[in-house]
Formats: structure tokens, C-alpha cells, sequence
């Protein structure tokens, strides 16, 4: 469950770090909207466990990204590589960090869980030990694809509202529960995975028919006049 840190929050996110706002927010999906919280599941949760309804443990996945993911977030500078674009926006530098997990071992972490009975009515964070920067993420795939690019540093209104990487706060979760009590491990390091991942999608580029209403990779989200211009004004305010 990604969230925003609260002012004063604790970084690292530990799993027992309170939560946001139980009230759903408002999700479009088949043209139409429903409410929408995972907090709302959480707790809903917990009540049944405490309840003695079901066991249960709960599973924070991080970002999860990996071959087969036709959503992928790294399609947005796949995609920048691909088109031949030497010049790329980021928020605030890039600076900003984004805890992902590698498919494979999240799927892992869910397996341990459900063997161990140390996990009932626990709740673990999923992801990998290490965490990249926006701007890590965007060189690395670069790096996949032999690629090289100039990152120019713009303001929030000059990207794209579909831009999946901001706002650039911190996203940092503390992953020493699981391995402490279940032994997790990650077995992919980010370079694999990233190097997995971006072959996947050189293959299978997402269409309208498989990414549906994640905006973040439609057309609206590759407006490369649009975001010249955004780098061109930082450069000429720079001047």
C-alpha cells in the first residue's frame, strides 16, 4: 500500500507508522466511478481477524514491476528510448524516491507468509532492499538500452498530469519485519529486474487494449511539445 508520508513521519515506513484517511477516494474504472481505499480493506481486515472470521496477514506490496506487467510504469521512459528522445523532464531533479518489488520476489514474500504461522495477523512490507531515486530509475533503463540521455529538472505544472513518477515525495518502506520473522531474501537484484522488465517491453509495448485506464501510458502522457517547451522555459529562466 503506497501512501503519502505525513509531515514528520518516520523514514523508513514501518508497518505500524499510521495509516491515511479510512474515506475512499473516487476511482473511474469501466467508465464508471466507485469508491476506492485500501486502508478501508485493511481494516476491514483486521476486524475479521480479531473476530476469529479467518486468519489473515496483511501484504504491503511496494511497486511491483516485472516481464508480463502490461501496466508497467517504466514503460514511460522505454517508450522516451525508443522514440529516440536525448533530452527528458523529471520532477525536482529526479530526486524523488520510489520503492519498488520485483514480481518474482514478491511473490516469494506472499508464499513465505502463507507457510509460516508466525505471519497470522501480521502485516509485512514487500519490496527491495535497496531503493532508487526517479532519476536512478530513468539512467538505469537507459543504461538496459544503451541508451544516454540529458535529464532537465522541471516544475510539477510542466509535466503532464499523467506523469506516474509525482509527486516527488519520499516513498521509503522498512522491509526488517519480514526478514527478521519469515527470513525473506530478495533472490533479483534492481539491475536484473530492470533488466528483465525493459527487454519485456521492447517485446510487448503496452496498447489501448492492455493498459486501459492507466493514463500514465497513453498518448496524453508522451506530449513531447509539450515538454520541450517545459524545458526550454526552465533553461531560459535559467539564463
Amino acid at each position: 500500500m503506497v501512501r503519502r508520508p505525513r509531515p514528520g513521519q518516520q523514514i523508513p515506513i514501518p508497518e505500524d507508522a499510521p495509516t491515511g484517511p479510512v474515506e475512499p477516494v473516487e476511482l473511474r474504472l469501466d467508465h464508471q466511478t466507485v469508491p476506492y481505499s485500501k486502508v478501508a480493506v485493511e481494516v476491514i481486515i483486521r476486524e475479521a481477524w480479531a473476530a476469529d472470521d479467518f486468519p489473515a496477514t496483511i501484504m504491503r506490496l511496494l511497486a511491483v514491476y516485472g516481464p508480463g506487467d502490461s501496466l508497467a510504469q517504466e514503460w514511460s521512459f522505454v517508450k522516451r528510448v525508443l522514440d529516440g528522445r536525448r533530452r527528458i523532464a523529471l520532477l525536482d531533479r529526479g530526486l524523488g524516491l520510489f520503492h519498488r518489488g520485483y514480481v518474482d520476489d514478491v511473490a516469494r514474500a506472499v508464499v513465505l507468509a502463507l507457510e509460516s504461522p508466525l505471519a497470522t495477523g501480521r502485516t509485512y512490507n514487500v519490496g527491495h532492499e535497496r531503493v532508487l531515486t526517479v532519476r536512478g530509475i530513468a539512467e538505469m533503463v537507459a543504461r538496459v538500452m544503451g541508451h544516454e540521455w540529458q535529464i532537465v529538472s522541471v516544475p510539477a505544472e510542466g509535466l503532464p498530469s499523467t506523469n506516474p513518477y509525482a509527486p516527488p515525495y519520499p516513498i521509503v518502506y522498512d522491509l526488517s519485519r519480514i526478514r527478521a520473522e519469515l527470513g525473506y531474501r530478495e533472490s533479483v537484484s534492481l539491475e536484473e529486474g530492470m533488466q528483465r522488465t525493459v527487454t519485456w517491453l521492447v517485446d510487448h509495448p503496452p496498447t489501448p487494449e492492455t493498459w486501459g485506464l492507466a493514463r500514465y501510458l497513453s498518448h496524453d502522457a508522451f506530449d513531447y511539445a509539450a515538454e520541450d517547451t517545459a524545458m526550454a522555459a526552465v533553461e531560459k529562466g535559467s539564463r
